[in-house]
């Protein structure tokens, strides 16, 4: 190859390296800027008027004054007549395309009140009525208030309080859990490690994930007993995932079971009886 086919080829070369780069970045920055709306997909979810509790049913909706406003939070009192007394509750985190509201007579919240357990589920930023854009941060700033609100209500033992969080909601949990410890511990569902270890599918570094959510090492730390339950055909979040997280926690339990990521277990009375059991050997 002569000198001037030698320049040739290196200048061709330089300017495919150039345009890589520059592909590169703006896809990096394509990633960067559009990934909170997939992590808090708001768009997904479809307009409603404010909730109504249903009558009669012992729900109720009360305005928890947060660090940014009021962050509308959904009370479910027990259905076996021990809503007189000081007794335990499950914070209930929801998942990313969904609203606070749509747990309410749902299959696994009337169980759980149906134990003699009062049921909270708090709203996010950003979601339903509220306003505001939702965060990692700002979501888990929310969330302890609604922990100290609940801590202060006459209903509320403080020392038999479980935080739930399904999917994204497992990552809230966790955030929650760094400042305000459950007392009675936590069930995670069809949670990740983490949402940064999702960076490498999309050919990003770490560091440009704004809501890391790293689970993985609050449980490292946690000096609180977890229950997590993954569904072995999961195709959102990986049974892996579960199965990581099992390893991780320090007190750690886990149940797999058959089904996929959105409560559509193959065998309730599995899915139920492990959360029984969990939550009897925690006294509730």
């Amino acid at each position: 190859m002569d000198a001037k086919a030698k320049r040739s080829w290196k200048q061709r070369l330089r300017s495919w390296l150039i345009a890589l780069v520059v592909i590169y970045a703006a896809w990096a920055i394509v990633v960067y800027a559009i990934q909170t709306r997939l992590l808090f997909p708001t768009y997904m979810i479809a307009a409603r008027p404010p909730f109504v509790p249903p009558a009669g049913g012992g729900v109720e909706v009360v305005g928890v004054t947060g660090p940014e406003g009021v962050i509308e939070t959904i009370v479910m009192r027990p259905t076996n007549g021990r809503a007189a007394e000081p007794g335990p509750v499950v914070i209930v985190f929801h998942g990313n395309a969904e609203l606070a509201r749509d747990g309410v007579g749902s299959r696994l919240e009337e169980h759980l009140r149906s134990r003699g357990i009062t049921v909270v589920a708090p709203e996010y930023r950003g979601y339903g009525t509220m306003a505001g854009s939702p965060g990692q941060k700002e979501i888990g700033d929310d969330m302890v208030a609604v922990a100290d609100w609940v801590a202060k209500q006459p209903w509320c033992d403080q020392q038999r309080v479980v935080y739930f969080g399904w999917s994204v909601g497992g990552g809230v949990a966790c955030q929650l859990a760094t400042a305000r410890e459950p007392s009675g511990g936590m069930i995670l569902q069809s949670t990740f490690t983490s949402v940064a270890s999702f960076a490498g599918g999309f050919a990003v570094p770490v560091l440009l994930v704004k809501h890391p959510f790293r689970n993985d090492r609050v449980l490292e730390s946690l000096d609180a007993p977890v229950l997590i339950v993954h569904g072995v055909n999961d195709s959102i979040v990986p049974v892996e995932h579960g199965r990581s997280l099992a390893r991780i926690a320090r007190h750690g339990e886990y149940v797999e079971l058959a089904g996929d990521h959105f409560h559509d277990w193959a065998d309730w009375g599995a899915y139920l009886g492990a959360i029984d059991r969990w939550l009897t050997a925690r006294g509730m």
